[in-house]
């Protein structure tokens, strides 16, 4: 297919600038922020050299997703040049490599949106070179073609290779350039390993946690156990007759101690006793929480979202209201779910040297805009004079999208005057975190006579939050929906969680689908295919899921179903739940059926849904943040429990393509469907509906 490309993205550097190779630049399509620090000096985003090697530079962090390689793959289709000859590395934070506004990474953003982006990069250097090579052969470029990193002449006897036109391949981009056939492709659909996971396996990969630099003190923490608390005064000198401690730092709602060892350092944090003062008003108490926010589903100023987002909402509302009146019947049905921790494998930690001026952060950070942006506000510094290296991150899931466990290190690292690796315990990464919202949800559906819904109301209310996304069903046909969404102020800090508002929405939505489908005495699979006659990509994975879970045989076996859609993605799951050791019920399969439309590496895909079925199980099942006390009461994995290895279920995934569509996201879309299959199956097994997360009571 033929590709028009807009000259005003694609910029060719000249050999000169470019250190005498091929480099080809690309202007931000996102965001504007960058546009005019592009226009002045290009970002060399592909370069080649005359070995024939290419370095491609994107502006995106590895999180364990494999994002890179996906993106590496698509270039070298496009260029047609092997994977080995493309070295892929994570930009620096200059403006000139910008393509959203800021640099980040999240929300399923570093293919999905760029899928054609990054192949238009590889096809117009492959153009370039083919003119380049024409020139020296004589002839058409429109008879030449390329393999496996050279040009060939149209005889198919001579060949140039790709290193040999470098130099020369610096024309102007072309109007147009031709992007392969899918038939054509041969990397893309393909799974190539990763080239850095024997580092993982090994241990030699370099994590935030593992970082170190010359003459490095390390720190801990201790944050005022209530949230809204302040450090009054500390006495420093408990901690100082600590072997290997160096330096106690008093912080706003903090208190941090310097060592040479993190073990040092803990013992002296140990050995203080900070006077904290008082909240001014404290958060709420998990025993009134919900109370409050079951409360607030009723109260007026709920925010107002119809399914049809380009209607008057008081005009929607009242026509889904006059809709439920008018049913011949109404179902209604309340659900829960908890506050949730991130609990990343790796602790908050940043490395921070500041020093003449300037602070240098190593970081292992999802958002290097905010961190670098946080920083230079703490320390009075030009945004400019703080510089971020992104370490290996040991767990995001959101919770590194977040700034403030580098503005501590560097407010430490200013204090003492050395590099300071400030590390967060386990307890201090539990109790201050930034989590993902408790919520309640009531959903009215009308029925007409059938038992199918001619309209539904969706009422939400969260802590310190709006659950808003997904909340509408998008991927069934529901009839009129509206959603009244309301936020209740809790004093608690709050942040994304893997998939986000549909980590909750989904459980309600998808609880509520199957008791209506109890409600009319239609088989689950059945109402949901009739919901989705107009949506064929959940009809599809709804087929492929009930057919590889043996649904329409499943005789006395507990199945329960559940499917998605978000982020370009159709999901699809189906958990069977057994009772375990004393009668106790454990999950012992989940099959999903998971269609991202275009699969750039079906490996990449699989580990990312298994890893997001995982961890949407574990979160189903067991795991839940208490407040008491103003303070959070789990300070370790003990209090907060997470799947264990023997409670992990098989998991079969059926990997669909739509080729229509372009690549949807991965990472979020296999976690919101988990809790409701596994919910929608234990009712089969026990005969009582589980509305309320977490699904199991405490071991």
């Amino acid at each position: 297919m033929n590709a028009r490309v807009d000259r005003r993205r694609f910029l060719v550097m000249s050999a000169t600038a470019a250190g005498g190779v091929l480099a080809l630049g690309l202007a931000p399509s996102w965001g504007t922020a960058a546009t005019a620090a592009v226009r002045r000096r290009p970002a060399p985003w592909l370069t080649l050299g005359a070995d024939s090697h290419a370095r491609l530079t994107v502006p995106f962090t590895e999180l364990g997703q494999g994002a890179l390689l996906g993106i590496t793959q698509l270039v070298a289709e496009e260029l047609d040049l092997p994977l080995a000859a493309i070295t892929t590395t994570t930009a620096p934070m200059e403006a000139r490599f910008l393509i959203k506004d800021d640099f980040y990474t999240g929300g399923s953003g570093s293919i999905q949106p760029l899928f054609e982006d990054w192949r238009l990069l590889g096809a117009t250097a492959r153009a370039l070179l083919i003119e380049a090579a024409a020139r020296r052969f004589g002839c058409q470029a429109a008879g030449c073609r390329t393999e496996a990193g050279f040009v060939l002449h149209p005889n198919a006897k001579d060949r140039l290779a790709y290193g040999a036109l470098a130099a020369e391949a610096r024309a102007e981009a072309p109007a147009t350039v031709a992007l392969k056939a899918r038939a054509d492709w041969r990397l893309i659909g393909t799974s190539p390993a990763r080239a850095h996971l024997p580092t993982l396996v090994d241990g030699s990969a370099t994590y935030g946690i593992d970082t170190r630099v010359p003459g490095q003190w390390v720190a801990t923490l201790a944050h005022a156990p209530q949230f809204g608390a302040r450090l009054a005064s500390v006495d420093p000198a408990p901690a100082l007759e600590v072997p290997g401690v160096h330096a106690v730092v008093p912080l706003e709602a903090a208190v941090a101690v310097a060592a040479d060892t993190f073990w040092q350092a803990s013992r002296g944090l140990a050995a203080l006793k900070p006077v904290w003062d008082a909240a001014p008003g404290a958060p709420t108490e998990s025993a009134g929480l919900r109370k409050r926010m079951e409360d607030a589903l009723d109260a007026p100023g709920a925010r107002l979202a119809p399914a049809d987002r380009k209607a008057p909402a008081p005009a929607y509302r009242e026509r889904v209201l006059a809709a439920l009146k008018s049913a011949p019947r109404r179902y209604s049905a309340s659900y829960s779910g908890p506050l949730l921790s991130h609990a990343t494998l790796e602790p908050q930690n940043t490395l921070a040297i500041v020093a003449d001026g300037r602070c240098e952060l190593h970081s292992p950070t999802q958002n290097q805009t905010a961190v670098q942006r946080e920083v230079a506000q703490a320390l009075k510094l030009a945004p400019e004079k703080v510089s971020v290296h992104t370490t290996l991150i040991g767990g995001g899931y959101g919770r590194r999208l977040k700034a403030d466990y580098a503005v501590k290190a560097a407010l430490v690292a200013k204090a003492v005057g050395k590099p300071v690796q400030l590390l967060w315990s386990r307890g201090e990464d539990l109790q201050h975190d930034y989590y993902r919202p408790a919520a309640v949800a009531r959903l009215t559906a009308g029925i007409d006579a059938r038992g199918y819904p001619i309209a539904v109301r969706a009422q939400t209310a969260a802590s310190d939050d709006t659950i808003a996304g997904s909340m509408h069903g998008g991927w069934y046909g529901l009839g009129p929906v509206i959603l009244e969404a309301s936020e209740v102020k809790a004093g608690l800090p709050i942040g994304a969680w893997r998939s986000v508002d549909a980590s909750l929405a989904c459980f309600f939505v998808e609880s509520f689908i199957d008791e209506l489908a109890h409600e009319a005495g239609v088989d689950p699979l059945d109402y949901r295919l009739a919901l989705a006659s107009a949506q064929p990509r959940t009809r599809r994975v709804l087929e492929a899921v009930a057919l590889h879970s043996g649904w329409a045989n499943r005789g006395e076996r507990a199945l329960g179903l559940a499917a998605f859609a978000g982020w370009g993605t159709y999901v699809a799951q189906v958990a069977e739940v057994e009772r375990g050791p004393g009668g106790r019920p454990r999950v012992r399969r989940i099959t999903c059926a998971f269609d991202c439309g275009t699969t750039v590496n079906p490996r990449l895909v699989r580990a990312q849904v298994e890893g997001g079925i995982t961890m949407g199980l574990s979160a189903a099942l067991k795991e839940r943040i208490t407040i008491a006390g103003g303070r959070v009461a789990e300070s370790n994995f003990d209090g907060y429990a997470l799947l264990r290895m023997d409670e992990c279920p098989a998991i079969e995934v059926i990997l669909l393509e739509s080729e229509a569509d372009p690549p949807g996201g991965a990472g979020e879309p296999p976690v919101p469907a988990v809790a409701p299959a596994v919910a929608n199956a234990l009712y089969r097994l026990t005969g009582r509906r589980e509305r309320h997360l977490p699904l199991l009571p405490a071991a």
